[in-house]
């Protein structure tokens, strides 16, 4: 393996660890929150540290992809062993896609609050309930 790139590797591993840390502080938070309007914002923070997340491990394959590093592929792909397909950079693109779905339709409640339609509102709630159960398993790993 490249010495460069396993200490690039390296540091976006450490990143995400970083990450996963502040997700886990804004988990124990947002499992306490019972105003919906903070746990909106909560669960917003959460899907923004966690679309960063994504977004190194996707540099992270992009690089390992240029520069023949199947170690690195197989360690990311481990990651997104839970997604369907092969193409682990097609794999990171759709979360990523769906992460920023939810924080647009979340942004536009946040900023707008109250003019969401019924689907919206509806979208909201499932989300909301969906980084609840993300919380929940958060909380459990500490």
């Amino acid at each position: 393996m490249n010495t460069q790139i396993d200490s690039i590797y390296r540091s976006i591993i450490e990143q995400v660890v970083i990450i996963e840390g502040i997700k886990r502080e804004i988990s124990r938070a947002l499992l306490l929150v019972k105003d919906s309007d903070k746990k909106i914002k909560q669960v917003y923070n959460f899907l923004s540290y966690d679309l960063e997340k994504h977004r190194l491990l996707e540099y992270a394959a992009v690089m390992a992809t240029e520069e023949g590093e199947g170690q690195i592929l197989r360690n990311l792909q481990k990651f997104y062993s839970y997604a369907d397909g092969d193409d682990l950079i097609e794999k990171i693109n759709l979360e990523i896609v769906c992460i920023m779905r939810y924080l647009e339709i979340l942004r536009h409640e946040i900023k707008n609050k109250g003019s969401s339609d019924f689907v919206e509102r509806r979208m909201i709630q499932e989300i909301c309930k969906y980084v609840v159960a993300m919380a929940k398993i958060y909380g459990r790993r500490s």
